[in-house]
Formats: C-alpha cells, sequence, structure tokens
C-alpha cells in the first residue's frame, strides 16, 4: 500500500514539474503550424485565432521576420514561444507590449535584440541571450517589470540606452567580459537589483547606469576594466537619495586601474579591495 502511495506522489510531482517548466519547453513537444500566425509574405504580422488558444508556440522557419507589434496587446493563451530554425532573423519590435509571454528562446544565430524588441513585455520572467548577439539595442528590454533572470552566452559587445531600464525584479547582474559599451541609464530603475559584475572589457559607460538602483549592494570590479569614456555620474551615485541608505560597496583590485581612478569614477562610493 505504502509503494502505491510512493509511486502516485511521484507520478505527480512528474506532472507538476512538467507543467510548470515553460522555460524549457522541448521543441518537438510543440506543434510548428504556419497556420498559427497572420501573414504578410514571410514576416509574421500577428497570431491567428488558432495561434491564440496555444500556450506554447513555434516560429516556423518560414519566418524572416516580424512586423512592430506583432504579440502586442493580444488576449492568447500564449506563454512561451520557440523558433524552429537557429538562422538569423529580423525581430523588430515583435513583442512590445506582449500579454502573458513568460519565456522567449531565441534562435542562435541572432546577432541583434533591435530597440524596443521587448518593451513593456510584463510578464517576461527570463531571458537568455544567444551566444550570436552582439548588440542590445535602445529600450530592448525596457519596463519588463517581471523579468527576474538574463543570462548571457556569448559575446555581446554593446548595451544600448536603457536596454534594461525599469526591470524592477532583475536582483543580479554578471556582464560578459565581451561588453565594451553600455550606454546611458542601461539599468536605471532596477530596483531590486542588489549585485553588478562589470566586464573587463568595459571602456564606454554612459550617464546614470544604475540610476535609482536603489538595493545595490555590491559592484565588482575586474582588474583589467580601463573606462575610456565616462563621466562624474557614469557609475558614481547621482544623489544620496539613488541608492540604499550606506550605497553599494565597490571591489577594486589593488593598483588596478580602478582603484588608482576611484574617485573620479565612483564617487564617495565605500571602496574594498579583492584578489
Amino acid at each position: 500500500m505504502k509503494q502505491k502511495v510512493l509511486i502516485t506522489i511521484l507520478i505527480l510531482i512528474g506532472c507538476i514539474t512538467m507543467l510548470s517548466a515553460c522555460g524549457k519547453v522541448k521543441k518537438q513537444d510543440v506543434s510548428c503550424s504556419e497556420t498559427d500566425y497572420i501573414w504578410d509574405e514571410n514576416i509574421i504580422v500577428s497570431l491567428s485565432e488558432e495561434g491564440m488558444k496555444k500556450k506554447n508556440l513555434e516560429i516556423p522557419e518560414r519566418c524572416e521576420g516580424f512586423s512592430n507589434l506583432a504579440f502586442a496587446n493580444i488576449d492568447s493563451n500564449v506563454e512561451c514561444i520557440t523558433f524552429e530554425s537557429d538562422k538569423d532573423i529580423k525581430l523588430c519590435g515583435a513583442f512590445m507590449m506582449a500579454q502573458n509571454i513568460t519565456n522567449v528562446e531565441l534562435p542562435d544565430q541572432l546577432t541583434e535584440i533591435p530597440a524596443f524588441a521587448f518593451w513593456g513585455c510584463g510578464t517576461l520572467e527570463t531571458i537568455t541571450i544567444p551566444s550570436g548577439v552582439v548588440t542590445i539595442d535602445e529600450s530592448a528590454f525596457e519596463g519588463d517589470t517581471s523579468l527576474e533572470e538574463v543570462t548571457f552566452t556569448g559575446n555581446v559587445q554593446e548595451i544600448g540606452k536603457a536596454a534594461f531600464k525599469d526591470c524592477t525584479t532583475l536582483k543580479k547582474l554578471k556582464l560578459p567580459d565581451s561588453v565594451y559599451f553600455c550606454g546611458e541609464y542601461a539599468f536605471s530603475g532596477c530596483s531590486a537589483l542588489k549585485k553588478v559584475e562589470l566586464s573587463s572589457k568595459l571602456t564606454e559607460v554612459g550617464e546614470g547606469v544604475f540610476y535609482e538602483c536603489t538595493a545595490l549592494k555590491k559592484i565588482i570590479v575586474p582588474k583589467e576594466m580601463q573606462l575610456k569614456t565616462y563621466t562624474s555620474t557614469s557609475l558614481a551615485q547621482i544623489e544620496l537619495i539613488t541608492f540604499s541608505k550606506d550605497g553599494p560597496t565597490v571591489k577594486v583590485v589593488k593598483n588596478s586601474w580602478a582603484d588608482k581612478n576611484y574617485d573620479l569614477v565612483f564617487g564617495n562610493l565605500i571602496k574594498k579591495y579583492h584578489i
């Protein structure tokens, strides 16, 4: 009897896990149908009534790009989106103001996440930036208030103005060492952000990158980082109320460029040394 109960419990746990694993949808478990979409030649304009009824969708290989607002303000059941092909594609503003979508698995060969691509996509919870992406453009993820995790897998070099502005549930950030440019207000208003690890190749930083990141506790600076273009308010606090009461601690390597130029770059933020 006990064995039967145990087996039943294990089966139930397995079912719950399968249902909740939206971010790990296997392509073979998702039907790929061109009739799920409204097309303009090979461009997806919007979802069809059939597509709106589905929870998981796969973008057909036929697709060469999207219209702006392709998924915007659509009252649909769609939560997760994958791509049949790994080829590069023009996202445009496809997911601006999209409702209900929690996860999008982007194609591996994607080279750019364009301006406003996911702007105001308030239910998006996680995003993995594919290895082919070089540029995340202006306001690409701005206002994605449910975005908790951003994973960089490859060679992102540029993060544009306000790219992740007001992502209010993002808690930690590790910039890959390929990033050399971070635009103004790129992560401003990320009020849950507690820890940031900067890129060793970072050379250009715009104004107020972490402005109003009020929970920020720790900024880790690599030994190799040497800024060439920055302002006195790029990484330093702009006002006393910008950060939490004591402000974040900035960890630098002794005698590194960041250590020698600390006051210019980080102002009166607390400095600590690390190896």
